[in-house]
């Protein structure tokens, strides 16, 4: 069998311009294939492209119009040019359709790699809990056009190749919901040396995500507030995609001065956070997929504390941390664990030794090339 030995990585936002699950994975992924001599191209947003590149990634500008017609075709136009053997596309949205639209005229193979365990659904976004009074108006208000888009994306779904899900939760929910056979691969990550792992003291407490809704922000914000007494310095990042949490934010900064909020980080600042981290926190609702913290905490032997999630149980069968319930159990695993060192050293250690085996390019990205070269 022939190699493939040219990838494009489609995305409508990259790292340098946004910090979020899809967006990380596919800046690791990408420099890991040219690492390996594969020619790499990235289709994005001509805004998401860095102004100083001096990569080995070669970038594509693909700029949307309000014609979704025309859009196929420009993309089409575009890898044309490049005629890449793999198209790489992670999350489920028109990029999608686009995706499989020139799939299916080509001899590319098309890859699709869920991020949410939302893609899974039939309606993906027609659906999806609003944030806000407004945003429901706006959906009722734009019915035809959300439909038309949860359509066109599954139609782009079905197109694939092949489908990768990050759990079993999702492999059994592509099946379930839309009849579609899917591989099990996960999110990973560069792995860490064990002597640079330092934590601080007293304790920190690091909460990491863009602050939106469905994040939950105002679940740690409210324990920053009422346990002000408690022995840890407390660390909120992630940008602020709601204003409105901004007046929160000023005020529990007033009520607990052990508490920091350093707007929006780089994914290194993120890495050297947890690396000092005692307490990872997440009080993420449940349209997550698998946060690409979780293994970044893991790797640096930090517990972590979810509220509600837990990716197909793994934090608790594990004991990486602890999975609360509700905001009282949340406050109780915090307390544990800053009562007890020797909890959190283990299950410091517990969450590396898994991380390290299942979620590091170094022990995994075998795998990856196996799927996308079969």
């Amino acid at each position: 069998m022939q190699p493939n030995n040219s990838i494009c990585f489609i995305t409508p936002s990259t790292i340098h311009k946004s910090i979020g699950g899809a967006e990380v994975q596919i800046q690791i992924l990408s420099n890991e294939m040219a690492k390996r001599n594969k020619k790499v191209y990235l289709l994005t947003a001509p805004d998401q492209i860095p102004s100083d590149n001096n990569s080995v990634i070669e970038y594509i500008p693909f700029k949307e119009v309000e014609n979704y017609e025309t859009n196929v075709q420009t993309f089409s136009d575009l890898l044309n040019k490049i005629n890449p053997d793999i198209l790489y596309q992670r999350g489920r949205k028109l990029w999608t359709w686009y995706a499989g639209q020139f799939a299916k005229q080509s001899n590319s193979k098309f890859i699709f790699a869920t991020s949410m365990d939302i893609d899974c659904y039939k309606t993906k976004f027609l659906f999806r809990k609003p944030r806000s009074t407004y945003e429901a108006y706006k959906r009722v208000k734009k019915f035809k056009k959300i439909y038309k888009i949860d359509r066109l994306s599954l139609i782009g779904m079905k197109s694939a190749d092949r489908i990768l899900a990050q759990t079993n939760m999702q492999k059994h929910l592509l099946t379930k919901k839309l009849k579609l056979e899917s591989t099990i691969f996960p999110n990973l990550h560069p792995s860490e040396e064990l002597n640079e792992i330092k934590k601080n003291t007293p304790p920190n407490i690091v909460w990491i995500a863009n602050l939106k809704k469905w994040k939950q922000p105002e679940v740690f914000l409210k324990l920053v507030e009422e346990h002000n007494y408690l022995h840890a310095n407390f660390i909120m990042a992630g940008n602020l995609s709601d204003s409105s949490y901004l007046g929160l934010i000023d005020k529990v900064k007033k009520v607990n001065k052990k508490f920091s909020y350093l707007g929006p980080v780089t994914l290194e600042k993120s890495n050297e956070l947890l690396n000092q981290a005692s307490i990872f926190i997440n009080t993420s609702g449940m349209e997550e997929g698998f946060p690409n913290t979780f293994i970044q905490s893991w790797l640096r032997k930090t517990p972590t504390i979810t509220l509600n999630f837990d990716p197909d149980n793994l934090i608790e069968e594990n004991q990486l941390g602890f999975k609360a319930d509700n905001y009282a159990g949340l406050v109780t695993y915090i307390k544990m664990l800053l009562e007890n060192p020797t909890l959190r050293k283990e299950m410091g250690n517990n969450a590396y030794t898994f991380a390290n085996k299942n979620y590091t390019i170094e022990n995994n990205i075998d795998e990856f090339i196996k799927l996308i070269e079969n």
